[in-house]
């Protein structure tokens, strides 16, 4: 199984409540003004519970701060995580917890943490040939759900997958300000709505106002998938969850590899696996490289950054 693994085992069974983020009082927040850009893409960062603490780089106001965790599981995307190793290329010393990062990003990650880091992926329900009673789409209507595609390739990628003749039920809500106030967000809304109503007309329900999003009444028994694969702010999504443990299937699910690596249940239906083997190439010695060369601050908070980020997701520099 390998030290890390059996050293990440031993954190999880004797996990106590000392060492349980959301049990603790006197959570440091990073900055207030990072916490509630991160706060503004709920629900999709709503919090949940699970013995590795997850949660985001935000909930922690230093590397000393993260060290009263043994254990933290990153849930955050490509942009946030990238600052944060840019602004922390090696790990200090006497640094003693253990980072675990979505498998996928994990070419982010620098040399100089490569000791302290484990990865993890989520093994989402899949498809047991039920009659599927309803398919849920969720996802936020702002630019990062539409980095890279309009909202009528968003459309025509979902038509690919969606099953025909099942009824489908929108989940996205819709926000005037979300990581960023300075940005409008509601430009993105009128050519969603406009795709949304010339497909499907009003054989469909909509559900836009975020407050209200997690007291819908999921139908058990159907499925679910995301408006668009963008894993740019977040890359654990709380929909993803709450649908899996109300006993829906995902579509489409991601594989991944179970053996030789450690397996811990979310919910009955779903599961966490974390391991040591990484998810692609690394990418952070040019991540870093241009960076420097373009004098990019690598502050998660500027809208600069985000876009910089982008530019060489685009490039093919950054493999997500």
């Amino acid at each position: 199984m390998g030290v890390m693994l059996e050293r990440i085992r031993e954190y999880i069974q004797d996990a106590h409540d000392e060492v349980i983020l959301w049990k603790r009082w006197d959570i440091k927040h990073q900055s207030l003004d990072y916490f509630n850009a991160m706060s503004r893409m709920y629900p999709f960062t709503h919090k949940y519970y699970f013995e590795a603490n997850p949660s985001f780089v935000c909930d922690y106001r230093n590397l000393i701060d993260m060290q009263r965790q043994p254990l933290i599981m990153l849930r955050d995307g490509i942009v946030t995580l990238s600052a944060f190793f840019l602004q922390n290329i090696k790990a200090p010393k006497d640094f003693r917890t253990i980072l675990l990062i979505p498998k996928r990003l994990s070419g982010v990650v620098p040399v100089g943490w490569k000791e302290h880091v484990a990865y993890y992926e989520i093994e989402y329900p899949e498809y047991d040939s039920q009659p599927i009673k309803k398919v849920y789409v969720h996802g936020m209507l702002v630019s990062y759900s539409f980095w890279f595609k309009k909202a009528k390739d968003v459309f025509d990628d979902l038509a690919k997958i969606l099953p025909k003749g099942v009824p489908v039920e929108f989940m996205v809500p819709i926000r005037e300000r979300s990581f960023f106030v300075t940005q409008d967000e509601t430009k993105y809304v009128t050519p969603f709505m406009e795709e949304l109503y010339e497909r499907y007309g009003n054989k469909m329900k909509l559900h836009t106002n975020y407050d209200q999003l997690l007291n819908t009444k999921i139908t058990k028994g159907s499925a679910f998938c995301e408006l668009s694969d963008s894993p740019y702010i977040y890359a654990d999504n709380y929909m993803n969850h709450l649908f899996s443990h109300e006993n829906c299937f995902m579509i489409n699910p991601p594989k991944v590899k179970k053996e030789n690596n450690l397996v811990y249940p979310l919910s009955l239906n779903h599961n966490i696996i974390i391991t040591k083997e990484e998810g692609g190439e690394s990418f952070f010695n040019q991540l870093a490289f241009h960076v420097k060369q373009d004098r990019v601050a690598a502050d998660p908070l500027s809208n600069k950054f985000h876009r910089y980020i982008k530019q060489l997701i685009e490039s093919g520099l950054i493999k997500i």
